[in-house]
């Protein structure tokens, strides 16, 4: 398979993900965190059902590297412009959290984990590839969880107020 057949069909799934979940009337009422594991599994489930999976990954250690940015290329934008947006409904619905100098890397991380699902999901030799479902799960609990507000903001609303507060005396 030629190097455009393979963008091309690296394209056609995410438009096959995305599609199928824009179909569902129930996705649009998902919170933001189940509808990014909607998203990284249906495009698991459409991946599964490709004949020919190999010729997808001709060179897996450069393509799927969660930190080679410059891999994957071919679907890389339409990815970030679609969660950039999921993301943003997140930050208007106070489920994910705004902070300065990191909101901006929200996508980026969102990328490069789904990168490492791919990769895992490449590797995964379990039964029905179980351990990525797995993997998912726990990846994308944990970058939530990142973006969530938690324990660290309120630590840091309080020495914030404290500080300002004695400053103030």
């Amino acid at each position: 398979m030629k190097q455009e057949e393979i963008e091309y069909k690296w394209k056609d799934l995410f438009l096959q993900t995305t599609n199928g979940l824009d179909l569902d009337p129930s996705f649009e009422n998902y919170p933001i965190r189940e509808k990014t594991l909607s998203f990284f599994y249906t495009f698991l489930y459409e991946l599964s059902n490709e004949t020919d999976v190999e010729t997808l990954f001709p060179n897996i250690s450069q393509l799927l590297n969660p930190f080679n940015k410059h891999g994957f290329k071919c679907i890389r934008n339409i990815f970030l412009n679609y969660f950039e947006v999921l993301l943003e409904n997140g930050l208007q619905t106070g489920e994910i959290k705004s902070r300065a100098f990191f909101t901006s890397r929200y996508t980026e991380l969102l990328w490069q984990s789904f990168q490492s699902v791919l990769f895992f999901w490449y590797k995964d030799k379990s039964d029905g590839r179980e351990q990525t479902d797995l993997f998912v799960e726990r990846v994308i609990h944990l970058v939530f969880d990142i973006y969530a507000p938690n324990a660290i903001d309120a630590t840091f609303d309080l020495v914030q107020f404290l500080w300002k507060n004695r400053l103030a005396k």
